[in-house]
């Protein structure tokens, strides 16, 4: 992606977060997205890096927000400030959060899913938004997640080599298995369908948990976090759906998101909102209509890009 689009990105950025955008400046932003695949791409990243953002403590943010005049130039001259810098960080962190990542053996795009075969017979399909690299040699059998989410098959190995999947944070061993794994921002979480897996985390290797079939549970470099019930499936994406039990409305807001291009965001007056039920993943707009029905909610489109779940 050039560094241009990555500007326009933070431009656009500004400039619809400003106090007088109105529905002139969303339509141009439209046909600008609609011009080139660049476009798209950068949106989607800036979207991403800026919910990384909106993740740090909101004084630091409040406190940044708070230095800027009021005025509508001033105002807009802070966003676009502080969407450049996004974009700036954006760089730097594709170039070097990512860069091992570039050599994946195997990915999907937003919103993609593939079964890919392995060589010892087992299976690995990867989720939307999913970089793997797929390392065999005479000693193991390594799977190494970059980003996104895998459900992997494993299949036995004459040379009885042992399957690992390897993450930021450490290593899932299988165990005769059918098993997810998904990187998560500060930790992995592993759910298992069959059978069983070894966690060990990365600096803790001392720590070596067993998870039985029907267990999931989170782990960070230095400790295994145990999960109570889960609020979604954790393998309904493996066949289109989003399954949820009594999750909030702004948790389903951020699932449905990773499989959609440009921003879904949800009105914090409703993200309290409990759901329940199966929602597709391919179509999520279908998704979205079956929540507003669902819900005292209504959908809100600024642009093609640009979602807002809000009180009725």
């Amino acid at each position: 992606m050039s560094r241009e689009a990555i500007k326009a990105a933070a431009e656009w950025h500004a400039q619809l977060c400003a106090d007088d955008a109105g529905p002139e400046d969303r339509a141009a932003h439209e046909r600008w997205l609609q011009a080139h695949a660049d476009h798209r791409w950068a949106w989607q990243q800036l979207q991403t890096l800026r919910g990384k953002l909106d993740a740090l403590p909101g004084p630091a943010a409040a406190s940044a927000l708070a230095r800027a005049s009021t005025s509508r130039h001033s105002r807009r001259s802070a966003l676009k400030g502080v969407a450049l810098l996004i974009a700036a960080g954006g760089a730097g962190w594709l170039g070097v959060r990512e860069y091992p990542a570039l050599a994946a053996g195997h990915r999907t795009a937003l919103g993609e899913r593939r079964s890919v075969t392995l060589a010892d017979g087992g299976t690995l399909i990867l989720n939307t938004g999913t970089r793997v690299d797929v390392r065999y040699d005479a000693r193991q059998r390594l799977i190494q997640l970059h980003a996104g989410e895998i459900l992997v098959q494993s299949a036995p190995d004459a040379a009885r080599r042992p399957l690992r999947v390897q993450t930021r944070d450490g290593l899932v061993e299988a165990l005769g298995t059918r098993f997810i794994v998904r990187q998560l921002p500060e930790s992995t979480r592993v759910g298992v369908e069959q059978h069983a897996v070894l966690l060990q985390p990365t600096g803790a290797p001392a720590i070596r948990q067993r998870l039985e079939a029907g267990e999931q549970a989170e782990f960070t470099a230095a400790a295994v976090l145990p999960l109570a019930a889960p609020a979604s499936e954790p393998g309904g994406w493996v066949n289109g759906m989003l399954v949820v039990a009594d999750m909030p409305l702004g948790e389903f807001a951020a699932e449905l998101a990773r499989y959609r291009p440009g921003h879904l965001g949800c009105a914090p007056e409703v993200a309290h909102l409990r759901l329940s039920g199966a929602f597709p993943i391919d179509d999520t707009e279908r998704a979205l209509h079956a929540v507003a029905q669902a819900l005292p909610v209504r959908i809100r489109h600024f642009t093609r890009y640009w979602t807002r779940i809000e009180g009725v």
